[in-house]
């Protein structure tokens, strides 16, 4: 079922919606008010962590891909800036506390089934706690660029990742982004 089955009145004066209407668009429109209900890409962030050659990933405790590892991160609240997001995801999924210390990448996802949208990755580093499994999270685990797992959660968790990997064996192991 498409998400736009579900939308049938509109948000700012509560007439039914028809289609069509600017640009003959495909979005959901308001013949009496002419609201566009436009759906953008959502916005999620995470943090990339490593301590002594190896990368925090965590285990998806929940669907989609439950059971597959990703780097801690989540969704973006309204309001929330990325990097705010990406520290309280990390904390709520593996217990530490970080400093943001700069963007790592930025990639669009299209393979989550609940929505399309952009993911930052940040580098940060630990300041306190100790990791541990929480929130959406069922397991945590520390992977040298050797030692990743195979079942790996989203293609831009896998590309960052891989980035991630490529780069510490290019420079032969050493340590850290």
């Amino acid at each position: 079922m498409s998400f736009w089955a579900g939308v049938r009145y509109c948000p700012k004066c509560g007439m039914p919606f028809g289609s069509g209407g600017f640009e003959a668009t495909p979005y959901p429109t308001c013949g009496a008010c002419g609201f566009v209900f436009f759906r953008g890409p959502s916005l999620a962030s995470g943090c990339m962590v490593v301590e002594d050659g190896r990368l925090l990933l965590a285990m998806r405790g929940i669907e989609p891909y439950d059971g597959s590892w990703y780097v801690p991160s989540g969704f973006v609240d309204y309001g929330e800036t990325p990097e705010a997001a990406a520290v309280r995801e990390l904390a709520e999924e593996t217990g530490l506390t970080v400093r943001i210390l700069d963007l790592y990448d930025l990639r669009a996802w299209h393979d989550d089934p609940r929505k399309d949208g952009v993911m930052l990755f940040y580098r940060a580093e630990r300041i306190a706690g100790e990791a541990k499994a929480g929130d959406d999270a069922r397991e945590v685990g520390w992977f040298a660029p050797d030692e990743l797992p195979e079942n790996i959660a989203f293609a831009v968790h896998r590309a960052a990742i891989h980035r991630w990997r490529d780069e510490m064996i290019a420079r032969n192991g050493g340590g850290g982004l």
